[in-house]
């Protein structure tokens, strides 16, 4: 039996013979393909954890800033010294400190979720505007645990986690109003126990 040598230019770039052998060209192209796929699926992952991250970017109320002391808008005062935004997870904590100072929303704040913890207190001023969007994260809007929330403004709740109760609002001591968006659930349409009002966009 006579075996043939075949001699074929190789490519410098990736050392892979030029032109390719009719039966080797599909092999080649089928691992290229896989690769690519690959890479994509690596780059999805990474992307999709830097997402993740981002959103759930936790920020603690501190306050005391002389002359500011309840000033949301402050950046010293809260814990990574950078005010929230709207990828923010706010934790409002009453820290024995001295000051005791409390965070007062006089403006607009875009925020991902807010957790009023014991004996804490937030307050949003009759012409201010909080909005709670959980669009891109999970998020149970404004959670108080043992705490206080006092709305004299306007209140936007988007895209949360939960379904809302009659409780979920006698938490909050709500003098203006109180938007939900079509994604949300109540058991009632009148459920706020104080003179604001809930108002539940269809």
């Amino acid at each position: 039996m006579t075996v043939r040598l075949i001699h074929l230019p190789l490519d410098k770039n990736n050392l892979l013979p030029t032109p390719l052998p009719p039966y080797i060209a599909p092999i080649i192209k089928l691992q290229t393909l896989k690769s690519y796929l690959m890479k994509t699926l690596i780059i999805a992952i990474l992307t999709f954890s830097t997402s993740l991250i981002i959103a759930q970017n936790t920020v603690t109320w501190i306050g005391g800033t002389p002359g500011n002391e309840t000033n949301w808008e402050i950046a010293k005062n809260w814990s990574n010294n950078q005010v929230p935004n709207e990828n923010s997870v706010v934790v409002i904590k009453y820290l024995n400190s001295g000051h005791n100072a409390q965070p007062i929303v006089e403006n607009f704040v875009e925020v991902a979720s807010i957790e009023v913890q014991a004996n804490a207190q937030l307050t949003i001023e009759a012409n201010a505007e909080l909005i709670v969007d959980g669009s891109f994260t999970y998020s149970e809007g404004i959670s108080v645990y043992g705490g206080e929330v006092v709305n004299k403004g306007t209140v936007h709740l988007y895209s949360l986690s939960v379904d809302l109760t009659e409780d979920y609002f006698n938490k909050i001591q709500n003098t203006g109003y109180v938007f939900m968006d079509d994604k949300l659930k109540v058991g009632e349409e009148e459920i706020l126990s104080s003179k604001g009002q809930l108002v539940h966009r269809n």
